[in-house]
């Protein structure tokens, strides 16, 4: 990992502009990522307040794991990309009518929350999402990170959120019972999309496109997946329900599946069903 991140960062993402990426997405945490101190009235103040000490702890274990294994860089680069490709769908309207937002430190550390999407639908109703995102160095990475999924959906388990507010929704509060999955770019789309989203010059579609169909193939799979562990479940309905969601938002917009990028990751997404 750490040598493709050295390649990746020497040859295509060079200081300057990985420098120019960095502050550009500070500016967009600061915009999407939620404080936990409003939760204060729904929660109390005793339990933010332990929740806010449990944050520290982690990212003082994180911020040691990292320097440890020397993997900081790497750290630096994952968060660029979530929060440039969180600008761009939520200005871009990738995704319809959504809410995207980065997730509290809280749900981030604690409940492995990268990106929430809440999908709504012409009567108002609302799908959410947990977009997990994944740079890939390697063919291993995405595939790791789809088991994994698999592995929660064979206990029983979906993502949960503690920390979640809504504006369109009128709703604060937890969410339980969240699909997960597992988008990205790998080490050859990534550079293009870093270096178009600072400088404005990047046609968005097909990088759009090509996380659109990656949602649209795993939900189907996972749907599927869950409908042969469990039969008719939460975990099945719920996935269901995303599907369904996805393929409304693809068939709502003027969609080119030939506009797509030739990408690792979508080519793992596609032998989960082979």
């Amino acid at each position: 990992m750490q040598e493709g991140y050295r390649n990746l960062e020497n040859s295509l993402i060079g200081p300057q502009l990985l420098k120019s990426a960095v502050e550009k997405s500070r500016g967009i945490t600061e915009t999407y990522s939620p404080n936990m101190k409003p939760f204060i009235g729904h929660y109390g103040v005793d339990a933010v307040k332990r929740d806010l000490e449990k944050v520290l702890r982690y990212e003082k274990r994180h911020a040691a794991s990292h320097k440890e294994s020397g993997s900081e860089k790497e750290k630096e680069l994952a968060s660029v990309f979530e929060n440039l490709f969180l600008e761009a769908a939520d200005t871009e309207g990738w995704f319809g009518n959504a809410e995207l937002g980065r997730p509290t430190k809280f749900d981030d550390y604690v409940n492995g929350i990268d990106v929430l999407m809440t999908l709504f639908d012409k009567e108002d109703n609302a799908t959410h999402l947990e977009l997990s995102s994944d740079l890939t160095f390697g063919t291993q990475a995405s595939s790791d990170k789809l088991q994994k999924v698999i592995g929660d959906i064979d206990r029983g388990d979906l993502a949960k959120v503690k920390y979640f507010h809504s504006d369109h929704m009128g709703f604060t509060g937890a969410l339980t019972d969240v699909p997960r999955t597992v988008i990205g770019l790998d080490r050859t789309n990534l550079p293009e999309f870093i270096r178009g989203r600072v400088h404005g010059t990047v046609d968005s579609e097909p990088f759009r496109n090509t996380m659109l169909l990656q949602l649209q193939s795993q939900l189907k799979f996972f749907r599927n997946y869950a409908d042969k562990v469990w039969g008719e479940h939460p975990i099945r309905r719920k996935y269901g329900q995303a599907s369904r969601a996805v393929d409304t938002v693809i068939s709502d917009l003027d969609f080119d599946r030939d506009n797509v990028l030739e990408d690792t990751i979508t080519d793992n997404i596609r032998e989960l069903g082979r």
